[in-house]
């Protein structure tokens, strides 16, 4: 299952929302959404769907022009206005259903995007120190990282920002592992997630199966 997660976050598929092409999720992306606040990385989905209408909205329309830009373009901003111009004439029959299916849609991008490696749930072992989690917010960290592969070196910082988030954590993740600082969630540690999560469920249909035949005896 994690390689097929790996291989999800190397190569995303390609997206088209509200008419613009959207790049792969980037360092730089994350960066310009926290920036601005943008409920997309501030409130869960549920969360997202109780804001008002407007709200919602704007926060879609700015979340995928962001997300069309390298992060040179969103930072410069040379030519927005032109293309808002061209972009609000496309868009000018767009329903409200239209809108709730584009939001989905970027969800389904987002998610996508930020996806990282499912870590061991291992318990420690007698004696075995538990270690410091990191203090640095996750975006700093993967960003100094990127800066120190081979292919990132000799180019521009702007050029680390427009490195694809989860190709980023799953390569930095990686690294972490083999320094012995994390452990990745290995095929026999899945195996026994999934029996677990499977009991769970059974026991809970169980359960709510108890509660109705209480509440209405034959």
């Amino acid at each position: 299952m994690q390689d097929a997660l790996y291989a999800d976050a190397i190569k995303p598929a390609r997206v088209n929302i509200l008419k613009l092409p959207l790049r792969d999720y980037s360092l730089g992306h994350e960066l310009l959404l926290l920036r601005e606040r943008n409920p997309f990385l501030l409130q869960t989905p549920f969360g997202f769907s109780q804001l008002p209408m407007e709200q919602r909205i704007f926060a879609l329309h700015r979340a995928t022009w962001i997300c069309s830009n390298t992060h040179q373009q969103n930072e410069g901003e040379s030519f927005v206005w032109f293309k808002l111009k061209q972009l609000r004439f496309l868009r000018r029959n767009l329903t409200m259903d239209g809108y709730a299916l584009a939001a989905a849609e970027f969800w389904n991008y987002l998610n996508a995007g930020r996806g990282t490696p499912r870590l061991s749930k291992r318990r420690q072992k007698a004696g075995e120190e538990a270690g410091r989690p990191f203090g640095a917010p996750i975006l700093p960290q993967l960003h100094r990282f990127v800066l120190t592969l081979p292919e990132i070196e000799c180019q521009k910082v702007n050029f680390a920002w427009d490195y694809p988030f989860s190709a980023a954590i799953w390569r930095y993740f990686v690294h972490l592992e083999t320094e012995g600082s994390i452990q990745i969630e290995n095929a026999d540690e899945e195996e026994t997630r999934l029996k677990v999560e499977q009991f769970e469920r059974e026991y809970a249909e169980e359960q709510e199966a108890l509660k109705e035949k209480e509440l209405c005896p034959a």
